[in-house]
């Protein structure tokens, strides 16, 4: 067969025909190696190891901080997170040394707790009896503040070190309208975000119809509590169209993620408040998204961004950061 194809066809048509087969069975390769490695050490089947057991205790403590932040506070939300939580943190003191994180984590339970007793709102038995046994067990770790801010606090872009610093996911919108000039801006200067090659994948969809933004919140469902003020949402998405080797299968997230972080400083350099969203969606909402906004297939959703500019004064959660040593690997 093969010699019969090559007296049939030109040697042109032999290479290109040669580079697709390579070209299938190189991409074929990298997404076996991909999943196999996900499955191996991604945390969908266990949470029994260390760094598995952290992850879900940061995920869960985030979200009992975002609780505490909202502007019209819920009292009693997350029982089943706080559960789960505390059971992880019991897991992970267990079989390993105390960690920065656990130990925000115990003190934004104690917050949780100390924000409903000063209240006089009562819990479900389990969750206070989980919570106060939780407090007897680390007696020394004193309970956490979310950060209270104003407005001039918030946008403090005098230079990048205190806009860095000065930046958090924004929940709490105070129903002013964006400034369509500043949001332009914004998006304008996002663009001088890095990209492989300078292709610049990247396409952005601004929505401001409520009814549209209310349905496509609704299908991202990681917005309870805020995105219903939500002035203008931003869709972004990248072109897998710009890349062609099988060693580039990922980076249309790289450089989205680069964009998205980029877009996130220049909406807070302009003024406004942001929340970005996770845009991991499974085939179901994929599909329906695309079907709303007319997206085609041959883009991949990298995230959401919820805008809108915030009240005077407001909370954001603390969402307690790891230290350069735990992050960084000095190799001289």
């Amino acid at each position: 067969m093969k010699e019969l194809l090559k007296r049939l066809l030109p040697t042109n048509m032999q290479i290109l025909l040669y580079r697709g087969i390579l070209h299938r069975l190189k991409l074929f390769i990298g997404y076996r190696r991909d999943r196999l490695r996900y499955f191996k050490y991604g945390s969908s089947f266990s949470y029994r190891k260390e760094y598995d057991l952290l992850g879900k205790i940061i995920t869960h403590y985030h979200v009992v901080e975002k609780g505490l932040t909202m502007s019209d506070m819920r009292y009693g939300f997350g029982s089943d997170k706080i559960k789960k939580l505390i059971h992880s943190i019991n897991c992970y003191v267990t079989s390993y040394e105390m960690n920065d994180q656990v130990i925000h984590a115990v003190s934004v339970l104690k917050e949780y707790k100390a924000k409903h007793e000063e209240k006089g709102f009562q819990l479900e038995e389990e969750v206070r009896q989980m919570l106060s046994e939780l407090s007897d067990k680390f007696p020394d770790i004193q309970p956490c503040n979310q950060y209270r801010v104003s407005r001039d606090e918030f946008f403090d872009n005098s230079n990048f070190y205190t806009t860095a610093h000065s930046r958090h996911s924004l929940r709490n919108y105070g129903g002013e309208a964006i400034s369509e000039r500043n949001l332009r801006s914004a998006l304008e200067l996002a663009t001088t975000t890095p990209t492989a090659c300078n292709r610049q994948p990247i396409k952005t969809r601004t929505l401001s119809d409520s009814d549209l933004k209310e349905q496509v919140l609704n299908l991202q469902g990681g917005n309870r509590g805020f995105g219903h003020q939500t002035d203008k949402l931003i869709v972004v998405t990248a072109s897998l169209r710009m890349y062609a080797k099988a060693r580039e299968r990922n980076a249309a997230y790289v450089d989205g993620g680069l964009y998205c972080m980029n877009l996130l400083y220049s909406l807070h350099y302009y003024g406004i408040g942001a929340c970005i969203l996770n845009a991991s969606f499974d085939i179901d909402v994929d599909t329906k998204i695309r079907k709303l906004l007319d997206i085609d297939e041959s883009e991949v959703f990298i995230a959401m961004i919820t805008c809108g500019l915030p009240p005077s004064e407001f909370m954001v959660p603390i969402s307690k950061r790891n230290n350069v040593d735990h992050t960084n690997i000095f190799i001289s």
